[in-house]
Order: structure tokens, then C-alpha cells, then sequence
């Protein structure tokens, strides 16, 4: 088994940890992540408050605390995150590879979206909330859905882990 660092936003971080993203796409030409039995552990933005511990970026969006902390603390971007205080491991249960456009509603909610906050009166699917969010991690590097390039799916589940610190 093998442990490689993914890169995950505020609003991956957060359907991680409330059990709703169990899936990621990621456009590349071979898959980095690894295979069915290999553990990914996620980097995120972290900062470290005045006593020394750590404090976690996707943790505080819609606190009470998250205004303050957005002026007073020194946001460290998430590439920079070493793997002592990741507190996320993922174990990996399948890849394959699709184009993105080839995605179903169900893995576009394994993705991460909220199935509650779709308009279904209006006829909102999971796969238009994902097309959009798709577009504003790649299209600016030309990888747009419109493009509809091949895709690694990597799926994974949460996983606990001795050596992260606990939540």
C-alpha cells in the first residue's frame, strides 16, 4: 500500500468530512493517485493559531469564527500542507477513466453535491451543479466541460488514521 498527498478545496474538505464526496475527477494522462488499496491524505489550507495548534481552513468558513480568523491568522495554501498534520486519509476503492461529460447523477453527488440544495422545480440536476464547478477548477487551463476531456475517477471512502490528529 501506498500513500500519496491530494489537493482538495474548502468545499471538498467540507463534503469529506460531512460524508457526502466520495468520488473526485481529476484530468491527467496516467493516474497519480494510485490504485484500489492505496491511501490518499489531503492537503488543505491550514494556519497555525497563537498556542501552536492547527486550524483548518474548510473548518472555519460559516463559524462564528470565520471572520475574525480571515484577517488574524496566516493562511498557509494547501500545497504547502505537511503530511504531519493532515487530518483526512482517503483509502482508494476504484479507478477508471471517462470522459467528464460521461458522468451520472449519482457520481456527480459522490462528487460532493448537495442533493438538498438542488432546485428540482425548476429541473436543476447534481450534473449541472458539477459542470460548473468542473469549469472553475479547468476551464481556464482549457480543459472545460465543453471540452469534455478524459477524466481519472478516483473513488475512495474515509478512513481513520493513528497518525492524524483527530477532529
Amino acid at each position: 500500500m501506498k500513500e500519496r498527498p491530494i489537493l482538495f478545496n474548502g468545499d471538498m474538505v467540507r463534503a469529506v468530512l460531512a460524508g457526502q464526496k466520495t468520488q473526485t475527477r481529476r484530468p491527467k494522462f496516467r493516474c497519480p493517485y494510485g490504485q484500489p488499496g492505496d491511501r490518499l491524505w489531503v492537503r488543505e489550507t491550514f494556519a497555525y493559531a497563537q498556542d501552536g495548534t492547527v486550524v483548518y481552513r474548510a473548518s472555519m468558513v460559516g463559524s462564528p469564527w470565520d471572520a475574525i480568523t480571515r484577517r488574524a491568522i496566516t493562511w498557509h495554501p494547501s500545497i504547502h500542507m505537511p503530511r504531519a498534520i493532515c487530518r483526512i486519509i482517503l483509502g482508494i476503492t476504484d479507478v477508471r477513466v471517462e470522459r467528464v461529460q460521461d458522468i451520472h447523477e449519482e457520481d456527480a453527488i459522490a462528487e460532493g453535491i448537495d442533493p438538498r440544495k438542488l432546485s428540482y422545480l425548476s429541473g436543476e440536476r447534481a450534473v449541472t451543479k458539477f459542470s460548473v464547478l468542473w469549469n472553475s477548477l479547468y476551464a481556464a487551463d482549457g480543459l472545460g466541460w465543453d471540452v469534455n476531456p478524459w477524466a481519472w475517477v478516483v473513488t475512495f471512502k474515509r478512513v481513520e488514521n493513528q497518525k492524524c490528529p483527530k477532529n
